[in-house]
């Protein structure tokens, strides 16, 4: 396997061949088989923690270099330089933001500040919270937008068990943040709610632009 890695390069690999380098020793394919049939696959294993691969089998080494690989993975996308990318549409805010919030056994919320082109000046984890919510207030969502001097914002937040359906609260969060931010002179273009392999826009449920009717 490692002169497949070496001759094909790592893009031409199965999950599990790549899963079983990183393991290594003898039996190694077919413990990266069993581990990501477990854990439903990359998704998964991407999520797992040290001690849910020791509840399948892996001992405190494999499952600590697992772990770190997963996370070097996840830094190095995040540390890429790249032009600031253009947000003009739900889809290309959730391109942007799915690698960071999709799998999360967590909930947390992402504010994406945008020009007046709608180009992405900063992109803010603006609250961590727990497996059922995130509090978090329109004024800590806003005031990083005024201190960079953003135009627009865009706010997401993923649900960790997987449904992208909108809550009573995310529809609230969303009112309120709308309101607040016309009375400093923001436009909140949509607030996503992200799950497992998709999102919801609440820009496209009209719940933005009813909320600026109601304050104009």
């Amino acid at each position: 396997m490692r002169n497949r890695l070496r001759f094909a390069g790592p893009r031409l690999l199965a999950d599990e061949v790549l899963v079983s380098l990183v393991l290594g020793g003898q039996g190694a394919h077919q413990r990266s088989r069993v581990l990501l049939d477990a854990l439903g696959g990359m998704q998964g294993l991407a999520s797992a923690s040290v001690p849910d691969l020791e509840q399948l089998g892996l001992g405190p080494a494999h499952a600590a270099r697992l772990v770190a690989g997963m996370e070097l993975g996840r830094r190095a996308v995040r540390r890429l330089p790249r032009r600031a990318p253009m947000v003009s549409s739900p889809a290309d805010a959730w391109r942007f933001l799915r690698p960071h919030l999709e799998g999360l056994s967590h909930e947390e919320v992402h504010a994406l500040y945008l020009s007046g082109g709608h180009r992405l000046i900063r992109w803010h984890c603006v609250a961590k919270g727990g497996p059922a919510s995130a509090a978090v207030s329109p004024g800590e969502i806003l005031a990083p937008a005024l201190r960079c001097g953003a135009s627009a914002v865009v706010l997401a937040h993923n649900h960790p068990s997987g449904s992208p359906v909108p809550s009573r609260a995310d529809r609230e969060l969303t009112r309120q943040l709308a309101r607040s931010a016309r009375q400093v002179g923001l436009e909140v273009l949509d607030h996503l709610v992200i799950g497992a392999g998709g999102y919801r826009s609440l820009a496209e449920e009209g719940i933005l632009s009813r909320a600026v009717k109601a304050c104009s």
